[in-house]
């Protein structure tokens, strides 16, 4: 128990310090609050091991533009290819934020 909660903290932590470096660096441009970015799966339960991929999505607002919509989607691209540079494996079932199934408004979440 004590290794999983420690490779789930150590992955939060990853994901957060990416999150961050790319807001910094490329898109500073979208609002904190525009937009959330979920881990599903045992990611999301702090269950991971040292072979779980990627499971995750964004739910951003439904007041959000065309061109800030494009903006989520280019970093939700960046973010995971960021992650699978690092060594974390994509979801072979595709369920990643850079997909447009798992990156939406709030109000289509909802439905």
């Amino acid at each position: 128990r004590d290794l999983v909660r420690l490779i789930a903290h150590l992955n939060d932590q990853i994901v957060l310090r990416l999150i961050g470096l790319l807001r910094a660096e490329w898109f500073d441009d979208i609002a904190e609050d525009s937009f959330a970015f979920l881990v599903l799966g045992s990611e999301g339960r702090g269950e991971q091991t040292l072979a779980t991929d990627q499971d995750n999505a964004i739910v951003y607002a439904d007041n959000l533009s065309p061109a800030q919509i494009k903006r989520v989607e280019e970093f939700s691209v960046a973010l995971i290819d960021g992650l699978i540079a690092i060594g974390v494996p994509a979801c072979k079932g595709g369920i990643m934020a850079k997909n447009a199934d798992w990156r939406r408004s709030l109000a289509d979440w909802q439905k």
